[in-house]
C-alpha cells in the first residue's frame, strides 16, 4: 500500500494543491493518471506529485480514501512532474496547468487510422514522404559544415549546448538543422523542432517528412484537432515519431 498526493484536474483556483489517497497499486509512481473520488460521491482524473511508503505524519488521524483507478497509457515521466513544479513557482500558474504541458489533449479518434502530419503542402503526397535516401542530400557548403561540425561535437560528447546560426533567407539554415537532427537520431535519441509562428509550419513539416518520412513526424500546436494532438501525443510516447 502507498500513500499518494494527487493534483486534481479541475478549473478552480481553489483547489490548487495536493490531496492526499491511499493506493493498493505498488508500482504507483510520480505521473500516473488517476481517478479518485472528490467532492462528495463525485470523482476526478488527476496526477500523481509523490509517494510515500508510510502514512505522512500530518495525516495519520485523517481517514483517506482510496483511488478509484490508475490510467497508465496516459501517464507523465517523472521529469514532468518535476519539470510542473518548476514551472508552477517560476511562472504562478496552477499545477494542473503546467502539467497540461505534457499530458495528452483530447481522446483516440472513433475511427482508427493513420494520421499524417497536416499543414503538408496540398502537392506533397503522403505516400512519397519516405525517407530520402542520403546520396540526395544537399552538399553543404563551408560554412554550414562548419557549424553541423560544431554542433555534432557536442552530440557525441553529450554535451548541453546553445548555439546561435545565423543565415539569411535561403542561406540553408533548415538543410543544417537537419543534417542535426539526424545525427541526433543517429545518437539514439529525439529531437524537438520549435518553429517560430504557425504560418511557418507548412514548409517546415513539408521539409521534415520529406527527409524522415510522415510516420517518423510528429506535429504539435493549436490549429490541429484535439484528435490529431491526441494521436500525435501517443506516437510520441510510444517511440513511434522521432
Amino acid at each position: 500500500m502507498k500513500y499518494v498526493d494527487v493534483v486534481i484536474d479541475t478549473k478552480s483556483d481553489h483547489v490548487d494543491g495536493f490531496f492526499s489517497y491511499i493506493s493498493a497499486e505498488d508500482r504507483v509512481a510520480p505521473g500516473t493518471k488517476v481517478t479518485v473520488p472528490f467532492s462528495g460521491s463525485k470523482s476526478r482524473s488527476g496526477y500523481v506529485f509523490a509517494v510515500h511508503d508510510e502514512c505522512p505524519e500530518a495525516l495519520r488521524k485523517m481517514k483517506l480514501k482510496e483511488i478509484l483507478s490508475t490510467d497508465p497509457a496516459h501517464a507523465v515521466s517523472e521529469e514532468a512532474v518535476s519539470t510542473a513544479t518548476w514551472m508552477r513557482r517560476r511562472y504562478f500558474c496552477r499545477y494542473i496547468d503546467a502539467i497540461g504541458c505534457f499530458a495528452p489533449v483530447g481522446a483516440p479518434p472513433k475511427r482508427p487510422k493513420i494520421i499524417a502530419p497536416d499543414d503538408v503542402d496540398s502537392e506533397t503526397d503522403a505516400a512519397s514522404c519516405g525517407v530520402k535516401d542520403s546520396n540526395s542530400f544537399p552538399p553543404m557548403t563551408g560554412e554550414q559544415t562548419a557549424a553541423f561540425e560544431a554542433v555534432r561535437e557536442n552530440i557525441l560528447a553529450g554535451k548541453a549546448g546553445i548555439f546561435l546560426v545565423h543565415g539569411v533567407t535561403g542561406s540553408g539554415k533548415t538543410e543544417l538543422y537537419m543534417r542535426i537532427a539526424e545525427s541526433v537520431i543517429a545518437a539514439g535519441r529525439k529531437v524537438i523542432v520549435l518553429v517560430p509562428e504557425i504560418s511557418l509550419t507548412p514548409q517546415t513539416i513539408a521539409r521534415f517528412t520529406e527527409r524522415f518520412g510522415a510516420d517518423k513526424v510528429a506535429v504539435l500546436h493549436s490549429k490541429r484537432s484535439k484528435g490529431e494532438r491526441y494521436d500525435a501525443w501517443m506516437r510520441i510516447k510510444n517511440g513511434i515519431a522521432d
